[in-house]
């Protein structure tokens, strides 16, 4: 699989499996992220709410200078890329348990059982 072009030479592609336009997009919020927030745990949260609005959820992300990781992710939504000195590593993967609120005849059964 060919890797997407990352042009600006402040980013280093370690491995990215992910289209371009959602690279692209990474690298705007990537940027912007480490540029106004002040710790790395911000710039994730950052980065992956950005990435949850525009495509959808559940992804994660992790910043930093020094960190290991191995998990699963779905197929074309993977990056793990430096930006200057800061590593980023954003995957999708999961999905969304949406707890059915017991209505309230429901709850009455159940406390009378």
């Amino acid at each position: 699989m060919a890797q997407p072009q990352v042009n600006d030479p402040n980013f280093n592609p370690k491995f990215i499996d992910m289209d371009e336009e959602r690279v692209e997009e990474a690298k705007k919020i990537i940027k912007e992220a480490v540029n106004k927030c002040s710790d790395e745990r911000e710039m994730a949260k950052m980065i992956k709410l950005h990435f949850d609005e525009l495509y959808g959820k559940i992804w994660h992300c992790v910043v930093g200078k020094s960190f290991g990781t191995f998990g699963t992710h779905e197929t074309k939504n993977y990056l793990y890329i430096y930006y200057k000195q800061t590593a980023v590593q954003l995957w999708k993967c999961g999905y969304i348990y949406e707890k059915k609120e017991q209505t309230e005849e429901q709850s009455e059964q159940t406390a009378n059982n």
